[in-house]
């Protein structure tokens, strides 16, 4: 018998937990991406920037660089890419001696992966690839990415 997993927001079906997670996760990803006025970037920020799968697309009137998000990192599956860059593991043993992620852990690596959005943001703003602290303010007027002193 298969197993279905429900989003509780939208009530989507999924094959595994993970995805049903990550679902019931996208709005606050998308809320962290869009209020974020405070954001310490990382080693594993730059390490996962380093490693985006960049293409340009001609979609619209003129085409844009874009992170290709079906292969964000190289291959269609985004998180044992990034626990390779990060020289990660999963968490959970499998039958067959593999390891795979466990919910929290698919959690985690999501919102690293949503993260590297505001990591571009504040590097392109800045021309700098530089872990720390950075700031901004929460309207357009002041709205422009700053390292922390």
């Amino acid at each position: 018998m298969m197993h279905l997993y429900v989003c509780e927001k939208c009530n989507q079906r999924f094959l595994t937990e993970g995805e049903a997670l990550e679902c019931e996760n996208l709005d606050e990803a998308i809320d962290k991406i869009i209020k974020c006025v405070e954001f310490e970037i990382t080693e594993q920020h730059l390490k996962l920037i380093r490693n985006q799968n960049v293409k340009f697309a001609i979609h619209g009137e003129y085409g844009a660089a874009w992170v290709d998000p079906k292969r964000p990192y190289g291959n269609s599956d985004a998180y044992n890419d990034i626990l390779k860059i990060l020289d990660m593991q999963g968490d959970i043993d499998e039958d067959d001696g593999s390891l795979s992620c466990s919910p929290e852990l698919s959690r985690k690596l999501f919102l690293l992966h949503v993260e590297t959005t505001i990591v571009l943001q504040i590097c392109m703003a800045l021309l700098t690839f530089e872990t720390g602290l950075y700031t901004r303010g929460d309207d357009w007027i002041d709205g422009i990415w700053k390292k922390a002193i």
